[in-house]
């Protein structure tokens, strides 16, 4: 004879599995978070000397949790770089190496796509580049605002301690 299953037992284990996924949905939206503003918050320190365009992507992936995506063709037609800068972001180091290249990049997370300004596939990437400081009426920075791209409002970053953002938006 079969024994009934007690209904609060399966309560419990409804429950649990409730629990389970609400957590790991909780731990996908954190790590989401947290991901979507390493492009703002991470600062370099770069001197580089007549060096090859490879090299110096090289060198960021190596320093950084950056990873880059580009044809090697299109970069060994480059004159060699030059940039020296401290504590300067990604987008101005990127600004900075791919200036009058015909070149143009995407950052999504921690990859950067580097890809022909020229192109039909560049059109999908114009983006211009937001930054700033959030203030109170004081004039007092305010960590810990959200901006977001009125247009798409799945697309924001968090101020950081002294109240700078820096965002990416399609241009229009």
């Amino acid at each position: 004879m079969k024994k009934p299953v007690n209904q609060s037992l399966k309560r419990g284990i409804i429950i649990f599995m409730m629990m389970k996924v609400l957590y790991l949905f909780c731990f996908i939206n954190v790590t989401a978070s947290v991901t979507s503003v390493y492009s703002q918050k991470t600062r370099l320190s770069i001197d580089i000397e007549n060096e090859r365009l490879e090299n110096v992507l090289s060198k960021i992936e190596k320093e950084t949790d950056f990873f880059f995506f580009y044809k090697n063709e299109e970069l060994a037609r480059l004159n060699p770089v030059t940039v020296k800068q401290e504590d300067i972001s990604i987008y101005d180091v990127m600004d900075q190496l791919l200036a009058e290249s015909g070149l143009t990049y995407k950052i999504i997370d921690e990859y950067i796509a580097i890809v022909p300004s020229s192109s039909e596939v560049a059109g999908t990437f114009q983006q211009e580049r937001i930054s700033g400081i959030v203030r109170d009426t004081d004039g007092l920075p305010i960590p810990g605002v959200t901006v977001m791209v009125k247009s798409k409002p799945s697309t924001g970053v968090t101020t950081d301690i002294e109240g700078r953002f820096s965002i990416t938006a399609v241009a229009g």
